[in-house]
């Protein structure tokens, strides 16, 4: 049971650290191939079982206690594991020759659980977990498989456009063409060899036949570089791990370096229609932005709303390399023989080897240590709990048709006077609700994800300030935040609030067109920079023309639009100032 528990342990420790150094490596790559490999490389160490172990000492395991010579000492010892400490109790410790890991066995099999070894609980645990996980991805395949299997087929004009597109990229499979009416991303349902393109019918009313020659194009080069085996990879290592928050961090990489690397192919193999992609991609946005759009976790599609703007700027950018080069290639098989392979091992041989240095107490004392070291195993901080978050994020775009929640953004800036001494916030919130007339509505599920509940007390003391700040000051606290969604504004945690983003475009004076850059730049580091995705954040910035588009939460889109108000008074008093010192011109 240890040395499987400490397999799984090292595997996660070693894709830990190496996840942080492919971050640092691809911040400012522009090689989506190179990229996408690299954070691939990540999952295959998750998954991989080691070969090479290195040992390494832990200091509390660098102890007498283990002492080959066999003995019976009632002292105190610390009851724990790899995982961390977690108390003592005086009982008595029979030491043995047997070896580290069976002494460790022995030193953990008493506590509160009787003869069960700690890491044995732990590795039940974590199995138990796993084969949940791989349940629910199960029946999710079979899900969508069979959703995808209702599709109607489709036109023969769409079929022979998917099998000159894939004649162009070089697919040998031709995959079955599905259409569906829900409203869902062109996508590609692919595990292993058998495949299928989604394609939704309302959106190919919507594009033209080379708009629409490129999103087949997008797919299918899903196929062309196997990311149906990148998703089984996936699969498997969500499903093993599925309480290490790098997993889903690192997948969320993986799809966007994807995307990235199937933009880079389709504007080599169609250098002319660089435009009818990106407009393609503009018109998958008011599609997927227009109704509630399907979640479908086991496919590859386009995007979401947040990749596909972010995108769209990339594309009539500098042309990068669609595929990895040999020595790219080469780079990369070394790099996986060095690394998949390399397991940890937390309790070192030599410990085991180490004679004892204790003798008996000529007083009657039981053990001492004439070295002066003692005896007692001292107590390491415990782990932390892991928040298990596996969402992948999706943003909306701002649509209201309605108006009403343009209404309410604008309602934001109404004063209010709230005063409350340890209030329940249902009852602050009901009171707003009532004296302003404001539609508030709690999100009770992501509060209970948290451990909290709509009746937390509050303390707050504001007169004559707008809700927007009301509403920040009063939230903050607890790490709830706002947003106005579903012609309501939702009190929800701030975590729940990244994966439902809005999509809004600022418009700034035509003649900082050539300036657009530099102001991006000041935006990113004013508002929150540690929010956007250049750092690992969920919200992300494009830029068409004069246009400024931003994908973010309610917070960052008040944010931004201060900022945006800013730089155009800026630029209109310096306008007036120029017009004032202009010297006027004089008759003769």
């Amino acid at each position: 049971m240890t040395i499987l528990f400490q397999a799984g342990m090292s595997n996660a420790i070693i894709a830990t650290v190496l996840a942080l150094l492919v971050m640092l490596l691809t911040l400012k790559s522009r090689q989506p191939a190179w990229t996408h490999a690299l954070w691939v490389l990540v999952l295959l160490k998750l998954v991989t079982p080691s070969l090479v172990w290195f040992n390494f000492e832990l200091p509390q395991l660098a102890s007498n206690e283990l002492s080959p010579i066999p003995r019976v000492v009632d002292q105190p010892i610390t009851i724990g594991s790899e995982m961390g400490m977690i108390g003592q109790v005086q009982v008595p410790v029979e030491a043995s020759s047997e070896g580290p890991l069976v002494a460790q066995e022995k030193m953990t099999s008493t506590g509160v659980l009787g003869t069960v070894p700690w890491t044995t609980i732990m590795l039940s645990l974590w199995v138990a977990g796993a084969v949940f996980a791989t349940v629910r991805y199960s029946l999710q395949w079979m899900k969508i498989r069979r959703w995808v299997h209702r599709g109607t087929t489709a036109s023969k004009s769409v079929d022979s456009m998917v099998v000159q597109v894939a004649s162009r990229i070089g697919l040998r499979r031709v995959p079955q063409v599905a259409m569906v009416q829900k409203v869902v991303t062109p996508s590609v349902f692919a595990l292993g060899f058998r495949s299928t393109l989604v394609l939704p019918e309302s959106l190919l009313a919507r594009v033209t036949d080379d708009e629409l020659e490129t999103i087949i194009a997008h797919e299918l080069v899903h196929l062309h570089r196997g990311d149906g085996w990148v998703g089984l990879i996936e699969m498997l290592s969500a499903a093993l791990f599925w309480w290490h928050p790098i997993v889903p961090w690192v997948r969320r990489k993986i799809h966007q370096a994807a995307e990235e690397a199937c933009d880079a192919w389709v504007t080599s193999v169609f250098p002319d229609a660089a435009q009818a992609y990106a407009s393609a991609m503009l018109k998958t946005v008011d599609f997927l932005s227009a109704e509630k759009c399907q979640s479908m976790p086991l496919m590859t599609g386009m995007g979401d709303v947040a990749s596909l703007s972010r995108r769209m700027r990339r594309i009539s950018g500098t042309p990068v390399s669609p595929a990895l080069s040999w020595r790219g290639r080469t780079a990369l098989v070394v790099i996986a023989t060095a690394l998949l392979p390399l397991g940890l091992l937390t309790i070192p041989e030599s410990v085991a080897q180490q004679p004892s240095a204790e003798v008996a107490d000529p007083f009657g004392g039981g053990t001492v240590d004439p070295f002066g070291k003692g005896t007692t195993i001292q107590p390491q901080p415990a782990v932390p709990a892991i928040p298990l978050q596996v969402t992948k994020p999706i943003a909306v775009k701002d649509i209201d048709p309605s108006g009403v929640e343009a209404a309410l953004r604008k309602g934001m800036s109404q004063k209010v006077t709230i005063e409350a001494m340890d209030e329940p916030l249902a009852n602050v919130l009901a009171s707003l609700k009532q004296d302003f007339g404001v539609p508030l509505f709690v999100d009770s599920q992501s509060l209970e994800e948290l451990g909290m509940t709509p009746d937390i007390p509050v303390t707050i003391s504001l007169k004559n300030v707008s809700l927007r700040s009301a509403l920040r000051l009063m939230l903050r606290p607890f790490d709830l935040t706002y947003m106005i969604k579903d012609e309501v504004i939702q009190i929800t945690t701030s975590e729940a609030a990244e994966y439902s983003l809005t999509l809004r475009a600022y418009a700034l004076p035509a003649v900082l067109k050539d300036k657009m850059e530099k102001v991006a730049s000041a935006l990113t580091a004013s508002v929150s920079p540690d929010i956007w995705e250049e750092l690992g954040g969920p919200c992300s910035l494009s830029m068409i023309d004069n246009v400024i588009v931003v994908s973010g939460t309610e917070d960052v889109h008040a944010e931004v639009d201060e900022f945006i108000k800013k730089v155009e008074t800026a630029f209109i008093r310096r306008i007036e100032a120029d017009a004032k010192a202009k010297p006027k011109s004089t008759g003769n």
